[in-house]
């Protein structure tokens, strides 16, 4: 009876030890829906971890919930309205924000990443660098606008670097032009965008407006907003999340 009893306790605890195994290796089951808001880009609605691009005049929350940030930090949770451009209110009264966010309906279950912003780093140049030769291209850097964003991407208790960087300033004007986007993780370099061009105005300038995650998956998402100077190009946002050792597009408008 003793020994009966020790192999239903055994069978027990492998099958607790199975179950949080596999909530590690596949993440929780839990699948929610709701829209997330890039500014007056658009945005996504999300079922199940499945996203499509939604333009403004398709997005449906008034008077929905919103958890609202800019960048990446939380101001607040509102009720929007669309009237030419969105509007905040708070227990019925208008709430004055301007500026850029990203808002993301209360019904999704979304884990936003904390980040901080901080200047390319000599290492980050060299990347850069790097990634310029490729192309034939090289910059003594005396004129580019650039950033990086500092988080631990994966979780695994290291820093990585998000790096945005271009040369399209005023003071810059005789090509090439270069605008790139790159994910530093655990010390290896993945490319998101390097584009050059000889013509200022026909290549995009890129901004991460969110990173985050769905329904506790373990691949963090990013939400990248492409801009172009004097409306040569059409602004928009894309979808992008980890893919094993690339970041690849899964949603942006057709």
């Amino acid at each position: 009876m003793k020994k009966n009893k020790i192999i239903l306790i055994g069978i027990g605890v492998i099958c607790i030890l199975y179950g949080v195994v596999f909530y590690f290796l596949v993440g929780s089951k839990t699948t929610t829906t709701g829209h997330i808001i890039v500014s007056n880009l658009g945005g996504f609605y999300c079922k199940a971890k499945d996203c499509v691009f939604k333009s403004i005049e398709d997005i449906e929350v008034n008077n929905k919930k919103i958890n609202v940030y800019s960048q990446n930090e939380k101001i607040g949770n509102y009720n929007f309205l669309y009237s030419n451009r969105w509007d905040f209110y708070e227990n019925g009264e208008w709430v004055p924000f301007y500026g850029e966010f990203v808002g993301i309906e209360e019904s999704l279950n979304a884990n936003v990443k904390a980040y901080q912003y901080e200047e390319l780093s000599n290492s980050d140049q060299e990347v850069v660098l790097t990634l310029l030769k490729e192309k034939g291209i090289t910059t003594d850097f005396s004129h580019y606008k650039g950033e990086a964003l500092v988080l631990d991407f994966d979780e695994n208790d290291i820093k990585d670097r998000i790096i945005t960087v271009s040369n399209q300033t005023e003071e810059e004007r005789n090509g090439p032009y270069y605008s790139l986007l790159f994910l530093e993780l655990n010390g290896k370099t993945i490319e998101i965008f390097n584009e050059t061009t000889t013509s200022i105005y026909h290549i995009p300038f890129f901004k991460v407006s969110s990173i985050f995650t769905l329904d506790e998956e373990k691949n963090p998402r990013l939400i990248v907003e492409k801009y172009y100077f004097n409306n040569v190009g059409e602004d928009s946002i894309s979808m992008y999340q980890l893919n094993g050792k690339k970041i690849k597009e899964i949603c942006s408008k057709e």
